[in-house]
C-alpha cells in the first residue's frame, strides 16, 4: 500500500489541528502531513520563494487539501494560480469548505479542483471523510510519480 504526503491548506488554526487529528486516525494512509496558511504560502512553499527558499529539495505533495476562505490568496485563486503553472499540474486538489452551494462547487471543479468536500461538523463524521479520502487517494486512484520541488 503507497501512502501520501498531503499539505493542508488553510487559515484557521482549529481546522488545521482537527485535520492532523483526524489524518492520525488515517496513518496507515498518510506519511506526511504539513500545513500552509493560506494560497500565497503554498505557492512560496512549492516554488521555494520567500520564508521557504532555502529548504531542502523534498518532493511535491500527493495531494493538496483546501480551504475557500483565505486571506492574501483564496481558493479560488489557488486553484487558478497552480492550474497555470505546468510543474505543479498533476497534483490532485481536494477542496474542504464549509459551503455546500452548487454554484461554488462547479466553480472549483472549473478551477481544476480533483474533489470537493464539505467540512463535516461532527469529529466522528470528519475522521471518516478523511480516512474516506486518504484511503481513496493512496490505494485506488494513480496519479503521476512527482518530481522534487
Amino acid at each position: 500500500m503507497k501512502r501520501i504526503a498531503i499539505i493542508m491548506v488553510d487559515d484557521d488554526e482549529i481546522a488545521r489541528v482537527l485535520f492532523e487529528d483526524a489524518v492520525e486516525e488515517a496513518r496507515e494512509y498518510v506519511k506526511d502531513i504539513s500545513f500552509s496558511v493560506d494560497g500565497v504560502d503554498l505557492l512560496e512553499r512549492l516554488r521555494r520563494q520567500g520564508e521557504y527558499a532555502s529548504m531542502e529539495e523534498e518532493a511535491l505533495p500527493d495531494l493538496v487539501v483546501l480551504d475557500l476562505s483565505m486571506p492574501r490568496m483564496d481558493g479560488y485563486q489557488l486553484l487558478e494560480e497552480l492550474g497555470k503553472d505546468k510543474a505543479f499540474e498533476n497534483i490532485p486538489i481536494v477542496v474542504m469548505s464549509t459551503t455546500s452551494d452548487e454554484q461554488e462547487v462547479k466553480r472549483c471543479y472549473s478551477l481544476g479542483a480533483a474533489g470537493f468536500i464539505v467540512k463535516p461538523a461532527s469529529m466522528e463524521e470528519r475522521l471518516k471523510a478523511v480516512k474516506s479520502l486518504a484511503s481513496y487517494w493512496s490505494n485506488i486512484m494513480a496519479v503521476p510519480r512527482r518530481v522534487s520541488y
